[in-house]
């Protein structure tokens, strides 16, 4: 499936895209559409262990990126208590917390080497910005905060991000939003992190993630010109 990223066109100025397997002839065939229109970013995620698609992906000029992991927390123990922890519909930052937010943000974006710094992080800081403004609930203790949604029985982590290190912040936000999902009622909580990200690493096992399966990132880009 290919379908347009819109969000991403500000900072990376071409046009994004995202290819997710099953990958169908149609998917390719609308990817070489686009590539002949112009400059364009594509990034697909996939199972590590899906070798034939991610040759298929090579072949077609793609690069890998990183490597993620896919953690998750099964909603059958005892609900926990929010303690300090404020889950609301949107938080107020700071401005200038939110670009220390997006400065320390890693990822994807951060790591290919054809995007700029300054690029990755104006992205990043939209992101933090649209995520804590509305389009996803948070969970905060002050200017630290884990945004996430609900869907389809999940609750799907969006960013974590904790300016304040080394108080044991991160674990106890995670903490809140497991047992307010099973007090929802909700199955599970996932989220997905670099696996170089060793202290999330450590806040998701502490907090009772286990691994589900293992991603690889691949992008496609060609800039049209130097990106400011």
């Amino acid at each position: 499936m290919i379908k347009r990223t819109p969000f991403d066109e500000p900072f990376l100025r071409v046009a994004c895209y995202q290819l997710s397997p099953p990958i169908e002839p149609s998917d390719l065939a609308a990817l070489n559409a686009a590539r002949g229109k112009g400059p364009i970013f594509v990034s697909a995620k996939i199972d590590a262990s899906n070798d034939d698609t991610a040759k298929r992906l090579g072949q077609l000029g793609f690069r890998k990126i990183c490597t993620q992991m896919l953690l998750r927390v099964r909603l059958d123990g005892a609900s926990c208590s929010a303690g300090d922890v404020l889950i609301t519909e949107r938080l107020d930052l700071d401005p200038a917390d939110v670009r220390v937010h997006a400065t320390q943000l890693g990822g994807r974006f951060r790591q290919d080497p054809l995007i700029p710094r300054d690029a990755a992080i104006n992205l990043y800081a939209a992101w933090v910005r649209n995520s804590t403004s509305g389009a996803k609930r948070v969970a905060s203790i002050d200017r630290n905060f884990v945004s996430f949604e609900d869907r389809g029985g999940v609750r799907w982590i969006d960013l974590v991000s904790v300016l304040d290190k080394r108080q044991g912040i991160a674990v106890r936000i995670l903490t809140a939003i497991i047992g307010d999902a099973l007090r929802t009622g909700l199955k599970e909580v996932k989220v997905v992190t670099g696996s170089d990200n060793i202290p999330a690493l450590g806040a998701y096992r502490k907090a009772g993630f286990e691994l589900e399966r293992s991603l690889v990132i691949f992008h496609l880009f060609s800039p049209v010109r130097e990106i400011a």
